[in-house]
């Protein structure tokens, strides 16, 4: 999750704001594991939905970092930097 972390934007947030050579800080909770299993269970549900209207199944696949980067504080993140997508 540490990894996904730093990837996906969310150590940028983190830390002391006040001084600016102080050392990034890992979020307290696993966000990265926590929205990684939330967008899992989008997409199977998403899988099992065709699968019923089609009768075809579904290869579901989730990038734990892309779950991070995606989240609502990295794009608030990139939003007030002028870098929204």
């Amino acid at each position: 999750d540490l990894t996904a972390q730093a990837a996906g934007g969310a150590i940028d947030i983190t830390g002391p704001h006040d001084d600016p050579a102080s050392p990034p800080v890992r979020w307290g909770v696993p966000i990265g594991d926590i929205v990684g299993a939330l967008y899992s269970v989008i997409g199977i549900l998403a899988a099992l939905a065709v699968r019923d209207r089609d009768g075809v199944g579904q290869q579901v696949s989730i990038s734990m970092l892309d779950a991070r980067a995606g989240s609502p504080p990295s794009a608030a993140r990139r939003a007030a930097r002028g870098r929204a997508r």
